[in-house]
């Protein structure tokens, strides 16, 4: 389904409109992924199931420039109710430095903004051109203190505090309607290191590629599975996965759990670990720093053991320990 949006005026008096991409369109949908296509894998299987409408519950929207009936820039956001993801921000090389990027982007946003969007996030080079530009419509490094190239863009009111809502309504199987709401948990601040294994996640970080790997991984075949606890709208307040452990891989007897709650999901952590674990067999590990004291407790009550590892983060005493609970005859 396409819709022009607008016709904008280059920097070199050249006009280009402005066109609004949404899946299911087969019509655009192999001009997409050649324009596109130098993304690789996993990125490209997503456009193709996206624009072939496979992803139900997120929406796939490309803001794309055409230039005499040829598309020559995009940028997409992934949106699912009221929170999104920017990605594949492209222009092609002819016709860079002329406001391409700039003119897509600005319409991007307001379309963003107009149907009711609260946040965005999307990941990019630290301080490189295009944080530059991301910079100058308001998008806010997450974690820039260690150079790290995830940002956050909030619309109204709305701010980290208050854009998780509770209470925790339902364990779920991780689909295409989660892909958002996890990248906020997973990218919101906090102390935790250790968020998963599986991904994998240390410290503060949005899931864009490693969400789309785990579903086509899932889709393939492969060992993997999730469950995330939902609250209202598509807010994600928690998320455990299982799956082949980092470290022994696929041929091991042992596998890696992962469980990680926004507080105001931990109520219901136990009943999220519990459904991860279901239909899996054979010892789970799962890694705690020690900041997860929280998690270690619900663990033990589970019936895992604890065998700690001093010293492993960078943290005074205890909080640089390591706890590596292992559960199920391990």
């Amino acid at each position: 389904m396409m819709k022009v949006l607008s016709s904008e005026i280059l920097s070199d008096g050249r006009r280009i409109e402005v066109l609004r991409i949404q899946e299911p369109d087969e019509v655009f949908r192999d001009k997409l992924v050649s324009l596109l296509g130098h993304k690789g894998e996993p990125w490209v299987w997503q456009m193709q199931e996206g624009l072939s409408g496979r992803t139900g519950g997120l929406e796939n929207i490309y803001y794309a420039g055409r230039f005499e009936d040829r598309l020559i820039g995009n940028i997409t956001i992934w949106r699912n109710v009221d929170i999104g993801c920017l990605a594949h921000v492209f222009t092609v090389p002819e016709m860079r430095k002329l406001g391409v990027a700039r003119i897509l982007l600005g319409a991007a946003l307001d379309d963003f903004k107009g149907a009711g969007g609260r946040a965005l996030v999307l990941t990019t080079g630290f301080e490189s051109m295009p944080w530059r530009l991301y910079a100058s419509f308001g998008f806010k490094g997450s974690r820039p203190e260690d150079s790290y190239g995830g940002m956050v863009k909030f619309f109204a009111d709305t701010n980290w505090g208050n854009l998780f809502r509770g209470p925790a309504q339902k364990v779920s199987r991780a689909e295409w309607r989660h892909f958002i709401g996890t990248q906020f948990l997973t990218g919101s601040p906090g102390p935790e290191v250790v968020r998963s294994l599986v991904f994998p996640v240390l410290g503060a970080e949005f899931v864009e590629g490693q969400y789309i790997s785990f579903m086509r991984r899932r889709q393939h075949g492969e060992p993997v599975e999730a469950r995330v606890l939902e609250g209202p709208g598509a807010c994600v307040l928690g998320c455990a996965l299982v799956g082949p452990h980092p470290h022994w891989g696929s041929l091991a007897r042992r596998k890696a759990l992962d469980v990680f709650c926004h507080p105001l999901g931990r109520e219901k952590a136990g009943e999220l670990v519990k459904a991860a674990m279901d239909g899996s067999t054979g010892p789970l590990e799962c890694h705690v720093d020690g900041e997860g004291g929280w998690k270690v407790d619900l663990l033990k009550k589970m019936g895992f053991r604890e065998h700690r590892i001093p010293c492993v983060f960078k943290n005074d005493q205890p909080r640089g320990d390591l706890a590596v609970m292992v559960g199920r005859d391990g």
